[in-house]
């Protein structure tokens, strides 16, 4: 439906007026001053403070072929990060968002990011199913996961998604439409 994937040394997958851009030791740094800002934190459930020699050493550390991360770029701006990861040998891996800054909050770069990311990894073959933990008080968070065609089970501190794939194409072609026409 929207992406596009090329470049195999070097992915990038783009749709929707989004690129997703594969994470590199090139641009760990800008992922790392987001995830240490107070916008990003307040989100996360791990507030630790990221040095840069841990931020190298999570990186150094990933295991590629079951963790996807990227930077999402509309424009000429990146403005976040989305990822799928630890991915088990049943395909089923977590997923997750974040925007770097409030003001992309109430648009739907979100949505487009997350969307494409979910639509190459389906179709790829790369995963079956999604899980997520939210936040059980991040009312946003649970909204946006049910859009995408999560199941929710909500817990007191901590609310949990699955995703399977049928349910997501359900869901992608119910907006693909707005996805479509706002694309840049």
């Amino acid at each position: 439906m929207g992406w596009l994937c090329y470049r195999v040394d070097r992915m990038l997958i783009s749709g929707y007026g989004i690129e997703l851009h594969p994470i590199s030791e090139d641009n760990i740094e800008l992922l790392r001053q987001w995830r240490n800002s107070e916008f990003v934190q307040q989100f996360m459930q791990q507030t630790v403070r990221i040095t840069p020699e841990m931020q190298k050493k999570w990186f150094n550390s990933l295991d590629k072929d079951r963790n996807h991360y990227f930077l999402i770029k509309e424009g000429d701006t990146f403005i976040g990060c989305c990822n799928i990861k630890n991915i088990t040998d049943e395909h089923v891996g977590e997923g997750g968002v974040f925007l770097c800054e409030e003001k992309y909050l109430n648009g739907i770069s979100a949505s487009k990011a997350i969307f494409l990311m979910y639509e190459w990894a389906f179709n790829s073959g790369i995963i079956i199913g999604a899980k997520s933990e939210i936040l059980s008080n991040n009312r946003r968070a649970i909204r946006f996961n049910k859009m995408l065609g999560f199941t929710v089970e909500k817990h007191d501190l901590v609310s949990y998604g699955y995703l399977n794939k049928d349910r997501f194409f359900e869901q992608l072609t119910k907006f693909s439409s707005v996805l479509n026409s706002r694309e840049q």
